[in-house]
């Protein structure tokens, strides 16, 4: 014999004949001394539309099967039966036990609370609108990890009942509270069920339903995906897959918007509207760093506390981030026919004025170069910035010069092997590559290149450097790396940014990534043809040219590299 097969709710076909398959709440099994966990019904056919009334038929039996297994007759007699028998009416009831009884004193609840749907008076639409507000208000409570006031009145009452029917009682509060939770999650059950029931279409609507395409019932479940389930999908996608460097940018703020909807928001229900309140509400309110507040506390909650510290809030160039990748996912949704559109298409949001010059002066690179660490400090850890004998030539030593004399990204230097730099036709030269499998990740294709060493870097010493390293294997920093996946490239990001502040040259826009614009400029300067300044930086050649040939020369390279310069900057104090 074969398996069930769920065709839908309470519906299942085994052998071709369609099946009224449902759970025994665990109330009624212990009310009438049941074994058995399920009861089905064969529905005699295997033709849906055929099946349809008997199965309508047979949820009524079972409903009304349920509510006289329930009466307090029954539940007397069972009670006689276990004193006679001399068994405890106290029987010890586990976690699972708790959640049927829960679930299905619920569902009894209410289908007797409420009237049917074909009763006088009775106005579906209203209860139809008054359900999302009840189950935001369970959502929220749930998040703040509280209790609802209602969700006490029923938790009490079933704790009562679960004293006079089995004996049962709860040994202490926390275990009193675990309850309520379980009465919180049966709640928003039943109202989800309750919504379904109220949504459910007529005799006419459900044929039509049955004659649909399987290729129709499948989009329609797609686009009952929740938001957070989509953004699981984008960000996991194998055929578009993102790099691990991506992944670490987009998560928290995936992380942000997904929070900022709701996570069980229906992506096909978002509006442009609600895109919106999230740029308007969240966005522009959440603290920049809201990642140092307590875990626990909800989005809302991290806003008000933000705001009662008085923690600066999201830049105007982090908030357009957060609304290109909104408009990324959702334009990704649309493609894989998740939702029909876009919300956010279109949506654009202002950059504040930024600093239009991006580069070091040569002022400004005297003064990075005369600091202590590269002259001489106390030591390269905490005493960096004082002035010392010790001259230690490690990472917060060579990555800022290899920076200025290579343009390399800082996570690029960071993820560097001692391997990676060798001698090839004749030049000393830095291979960057990309391998998921070794934690190395490059920003596009065209990162993925051969960037010669500078002379100047030769002549301070880092070839001497590279050869330590050569022979003890590994990383070309491995002070940095410290055992981190991303090879210390944030510890570095942060360190760089103090150390410019304690050299009075930390500015909005200004960072290690100004060392990269630097370098294009001495590039410019020098007079380095455009296709070998785009080759030595890693930048992406445009035009249908482009995607031809192998590319330069070593030799090449290295000549465009030799004529970098920087009139003016005395290193004389680093060698």
């Amino acid at each position: 014999m074969s398996s069930y097969v769920r065709v839908a709710r309470y519906l299942y076909r085994r052998d071709g004949i369609l099946q009224f398959r449902r759970t025994i709440p665990l109330a009624v099994r212990r009310a009438l001394n049941l074994k058995r966990t399920t009861i089905t019904r064969s529905l005699r056919t295997g033709d849906r539309r055929e099946a349809e009334p008997r199965l309508r038929e047979e949820i009524r039996n079972f409903d009304a099967w349920v509510a006289s297994a329930l009466q307090p007759k029954v539940r007397h007699r069972q009670r006689r039966r276990d004193a006679v028998a001399g068994q405890p009416h106290g029987a010890e009831l586990n976690k699972q036990d708790l959640i049927e009884f829960a679930g299905a004193w619920m569902e009894d609840y209410l289908q007797r609370r409420l009237p049917k749907l074909s009763d006088a008076g009775f106005d579906k639409r209203t209860r139809a609108l008054e359900i999302p507000a009840q189950l935001q208000e369970l959502e929220d409570a749930y998040e703040r990890n509280t209790v609802p006031m209602r969700t006490e009145w029923i938790a009490k009452h079933l704790e009562g009942l679960l004293g006079d029917r089995y004996g049962f009682a709860f040994e202490s509060e926390p275990e009193r509270f675990e309850f309520r939770q379980i009465v919180l999650n049966a709640q928003f059950e039943a109202y989800e069920r309750e919504q379904d029931r109220l949504k459910r279409p007529s005799f006419s609507a459900l044929r039509a339903e049955a004659a649909k395409p399987p290729e129709a019932d499948r989009l329609d479940k797609i686009q009952m995906l929740t938001i957070q389930q989509v953004a699981d999908k984008w960000l996991n996608d194998p055929v578009n897959k993102k790099s691990a460097e991506t992944l670490k940018q987009y998560k928290p703020r995936i992380k942000n918007i997904v929070e900022g909807f709701g996570a069980r928001k229906r992506a096909a229900s978002i509006t442009r509207d609600d895109c919106r309140n999230l740029i308007d509400k969240v966005l522009n309110q959440l603290p920049a760093r809201h990642a140092t507040l307590p875990a626990n506390l909800t989005q809302s909650q991290r806003i008000a506390e933000g705001r009662r510290r008085g923690m600066q809030t999201y830049s105007q160039s982090t908030i357009k981030l957060h609304v290109d990748i909104m408009k990324q996912m959702f334009e990704w949704a649309v493609t894989e026919e998740m939702i029909d559109r876009n919300p956010a298409k279109g949506m654009t949001i202002s950059k504040a004025p930024q600093r239009t010059e991006k580069s070091f002066s040569t002022a400004d690179l005297q003064i990075i170069f005369d600091q202590p660490v590269f002259t001489g400090c106390v030591n390269d850890g905490t005493a960096y910035a004082t002035p010392g004998t010790k001259r230690p030539k490690r990472h917060r030593y060579w990555i800022p010069l290899m920076g200025l004399y290579s343009g390399m990204r800082l996570g690029e230097i960071c993820q560097l092997d001692a391997s990676d730099v060798e001698k090839r036709s004749g030049h000393w030269v830095m291979h960057l590559w990309a391998d998921p499998a070794a934690d190395r990740s490059l920003k596009t294709e065209a990162s993925a290149r051969m960037v010669p060493v500078h002379p100047e870097l030769i002549e301070l010493g880092f070839l001497e450097y590279v050869k330590e390293q050569q022979e003890k294997g590994g990383k070309l920093f491995p002070d940095l790396a410290d055992g981190k996946k991303d090879c210390g490239k944030d510890k570095m990001s942060k360190w760089f940014g103090r150390f410019l502040e304690s050299a009075g040259l930390k500015k909005p826009g200004i960072s290690f990534h100004t060392l990269r614009h630097t370098f294009r400029d001495a590039l410019r300067e020098a007079e380095v043809p455009g296709g070998v300044s785009i080759a030595l930086g890693g930048w992406t050649e445009s035009g249908v040219h482009a995607g031809y040939g192998t590319g330069y020369s070593t030799n090449k390279l290295a000549e465009g590299m030799n004529r970098v310069a920087y009139p003016g900057l005395d290193l004389s104090k680093l060698k």
